[in-house]
């Protein structure tokens, strides 16, 4: 049965239809830790901005092309953000963030929503109150509700991310049940890069269904961040 679309007052999923589960590092090369993740060996995606559009490219270490982010403003019955495989728009559509209208939340779909009835929505809630933290839960493959945390960090110890205390864009997904960091969003700074964004290091995965789960929910908050920067113009986000 279809989960409930945006602008519902529940945002809840039944088990979404089971795509390939295969992340971008081939899951059979290992074993399942007692968390039931997949050790990633730090699967590393590099985040690049096109020009001031809001638009992403991410790629591999390599430089493969690997999803595309399309950031839509002003522009009825297109979503906020849009995730395409590959290098660009042309690629298949694998997910969307909805930015309601004063709202802290987002609402986040994984799937093509031309083909709605295949779509899967979940609510990514703030819980604080200065957007320093946000809570979603999404359906692991063993069928069971897993709930992560989206925090803002500073943390020098975490490799990648800056101890400035200026900094407001660099991220740990923790795992609710346990406390166990599973991915990092490291914003690079534009005094270092003005291309490059930042990295997502995927410290563990559950398959390709999760990681576009935890790329679609940080992006999306990343976007959200930077138009209410940009509206309050605040330049010090951007450096």
């Amino acid at each position: 049965m279809p989960s409930s679309l945006p602008g519902d007052d529940r945002i809840s999923s039944a088990p979404p239809r089971r795509r390939a589960t295969d992340s971008s590092i081939a899951a059979s090369e290992y074993d399942q830790n007692a968390l039931g993740l997949i050790p990633s060996s730090e699967h590393e995606i590099g985040v690049y901005r096109e020009g001031v559009s809001g638009n992403l490219h991410l790629s591999s270490r390599d430089k493969t092309p690997l999803y595309f982010i399309r950031s839509s403003v002003f522009r009825p019955g297109i979503p906020d953000v849009t995730m395409f495989e590959g290098k660009d728009k042309n690629g298949a559509v694998l997910g969307v963030c909805r930015y309601a209208s004063f709202s802290t939340s987002i609402n986040v779909g994984r799937g093509d929503p031309q083909q709605p009835n295949d779509m899967v929505w979940e609510e990514v809630a703030k819980t604080s109150r200065d957007h320093s933290s946000y809570k979603f839960s999404v359906w692991s493959r063993d069928q069971e509700r897993k709930t992560y945390s989206w925090k803002r960090t500073r943390d020098p110890s975490i490799k990648g991310t800056k101890s400035s205390r200026l900094d407001r864009r660099s991220w740990k997904l923790e795992d609710d049940a346990t406390g166990q960091v599973v991915a990092v969003f490291a914003a690079n700074g534009i005094n270092r890069s003005w291309t490059k964004v930042g990295k997502v290091r995927l410290l563990a995965s559950e398959g390709r269904e999760w990681e576009e789960w935890v790329l679609l929910t940080c992006l999306g908050l990343y976007e959200k961040a930077r138009r209410r920067a940009i509206a309050r113009r605040d330049l010090s986000w951007f450096f």
